[in-house]
């Protein structure tokens, strides 16, 4: 770690914008935020985006919101998907629904999986469920664990019981404890005692159900 470190700051020094980035992430992992703020700072000035990406975040800790939209649009000027998501995030904090969705969509377009996910659960909270829809499967497909299980629920809701209890299991086997906690329940139901109880203390101890 240390040798990577020198490294790092070697290529940082000598203006490699991707090698201050990483060098940030590096002081930021062993505790010295404000240092890694100052190689971020370098990076995301010399155009990369995961370094304007990982200011925004930190400017979103400490509650300065105005200057982390700043940088997460800087880091979607830039390319990087993870701005607008953030952005979106932020968005969604302070109400501003319509603004969120326009840059969940944003990601979600570029294959942000937890972005479709996101955009697909604020347009069922909005009555469209027919436009949640696709989103919650496209985000399943690309393996959000979140969106599985919102698929469970839709499919539940409409007592599609077999195409629900799919997803579920999807989500389970990947450690999702209330997904986990419907199978289990599913297979009580079904009279399969030795594959609910798995599924029953997985739900209660937080670990994955798959077998």
């Amino acid at each position: 770690l240390k040798e990577a470190g020198r490294w790092y700051l070697t290529s940082a020094k000598d203006g490699e914008p991707q090698a201050a980035c990483a060098l940030g992430f590096l002081l930021r992992d062993a505790g010295d935020t404000e240092s890694a703020a100052v190689w971020w700072l370098r990076a995301a000035q010399d155009g990369d985006g995961n370094a304007a990406n990982a200011l925004g975040a930190l400017h979103a800790e400490r509650g300065e919101t105005q200057t982390a939209e700043r940088w997460y649009r800087a880091a979607m000027d830039a390319g990087d998907v993870n701005g607008a998501y953030n952005l979106a995030l932020l968005c969604a904090e302070q109400g501003r629904t319509a603004q969120a969705e326009q840059w969940y969509r944003r990601a979600a377009y570029a294959g942000h999986r937890e972005a479709a996910n996101a955009l697909a659960v604020l347009l069922l909270q909005g009555g469209d469920t027919a436009g949640a829809e696709p989103w919650f499967s496209k985000a399943a497909e690309a393996g959000s664990v979140d969106a599985a299980f919102n698929l469970g629920i839709l499919y539940a809701g409409r007592d599609l019981t077999a195409e629900a209890l799919r997803w579920y299991e999807r989500a389970a086997a990947a450690g999702h404890t209330e997904a986990a906690l419907q199978v289990g329940m599913a297979r009580l139901a079904a009279g399969d005692e030795q594959d609910a109880e798995r599924h029953l203390r997985c739900a209660a101890g937080g670990g994955s159900a798959e077998g």
